[in-house]
Formats: structure tokens, sequence, C-alpha cells
């Protein structure tokens, strides 16, 4: 979770969505059509959020299928990296917050509130989920 006001944009090389929530996820997606359905199957859409697929411009089949899904459907030309996607969607979006996270995350009930009230303590926060003991906690850091 990141407030907008602390990510690094030179200037921006598109015109940013207009903002339509609070919280924008976004979604660097790697070419897996079949994570579409599952992944918004779980993103509550009544939560104050949006979610935006970033995806490469030659793969149709997930462009295809994270849009029939109800993602908002990013197409970005600046490399087919995780990292290239996730910084396209920074610069195509402007909700206040943005979520990164991969296309095999699931949401639960009230993740959008728990979002939130971590980010109140910190502009930056951070959770690994590697599944390993060590690196298994949300950390917040204050900026």
């Amino acid at each position: 979770m990141l407030d907008r006001g602390r990510a690094h944009v030179d200037p921006p090389h598109v015109v940013p969505l207009p903002s339509k929530t609070t919280i924008g996820i976004i979604v660097p997606v790697l070419g897996r059509p079949a994570a579409a359905a599952p992944f918004m199957a779980s993103w509550s859409a009544h939560s104050d959020s949006a979610v935006y697929a970033v995806t490469d411009a030659e793969d149709t089949a997930t462009r295809m299928a994270w849009c029939e899904a109800g993602a908002t459907v990013l197409t970005s030309d600046r490399g087919s990296t995780f990292a290239q996607k996730a910084n396209y969607g920074v610069e195509a979006t402007s909700e206040p917050w943005l979520l990164f996270v991969g296309d095999d995350v699931r949401f639960h009930d009230g993740w959008d509130t728990a979002a939130l009230e971590a980010g109140r303590a910190g502009p930056v926060v951070s959770t690994n989920d590697m599944a390993r003991d060590d690196l298994d906690w949300l950390a917040i850091h204050p900026m």
C-alpha cells in the first residue's frame, strides 16, 4: 500500500485515468489469463477500490480475461517485467492510495478497511508473502 504522494514519477508519460475510488489496486499480470476470474471473484466490488490489470500489448488472452472478469485493463508499453508494469500503473492511475498485488492474491471481507487503517500509521505499508517465518510480518515504514 502506497500513499500516492510517495510515488516517484518523473514527468508522466501517460495521462492518468480520473480517480474513481480511494484505493487503486494495481495488478501487474504476467501472462496467466486463468488468474483473472478467481482474483476478481475474491475482490469485493462494494469496497472503495478499483482493479487495474496491467498487461503486455502482445498478451491478448490475458487482456481479454481480465476485461471480461471486470478489471480495468491497462496495456503497458514499458516492458513486461513486474516492476515495469507496476510503474506504468502508478502513472496511469490517480487514486490517493495504491495497492500493488500479484494476480494470485485473494481478498477477504474487510481487507480495504484494514489496508487503510494500516496506511494511516505510515505512508508505505508492506507485507511479505514469501511464507518465511522471519519475514512474515506487516511492516509500517514511516517516511
